[in-house]
């Protein structure tokens, strides 16, 4: 396996587990009712927010530092509009 795409695995799989914390606080607030479906989005959020840093172009040392609270943002924005837009929909069809 290539350096490169170890590396980047290693950091698609850190910045996904930064995006779940979000989701576990919710998770924990909730006692797990109807949070299970706001998981892989918060997934793909951590993942997003942590993207966006070297897609803006820093690409320095500090960018890595900074791209973990970004992926925790990310991962936070995802699961609140998730729960938010869930809870739309449930009250549509009630």
């Amino acid at each position: 396996m290539n350096f490169d795409a170890f590396a980047i695995a290693i950091l698609l799989l850190l910045w996904a587990g930064i995006g779940v914390l979000p989701w576990l606080v919710l998770a924990v607030v909730h006692h797990g009712q109807d949070v299970l479906l706001t998981l892989p989005l918060s997934i793909v959020g951590g993942i997003v927010g942590g993207l966006l840093v070297p897609a803006l172009g820093f690409t320095d040392d500090r960018s890595l530092l900074i791209s973990m609270p970004i992926a925790f943002m990310g991962g936070l924005l995802f699961t609140i509009a998730t729960v938010y837009w869930g809870h739309l929909r449930l009250r549509d069809l009630h």
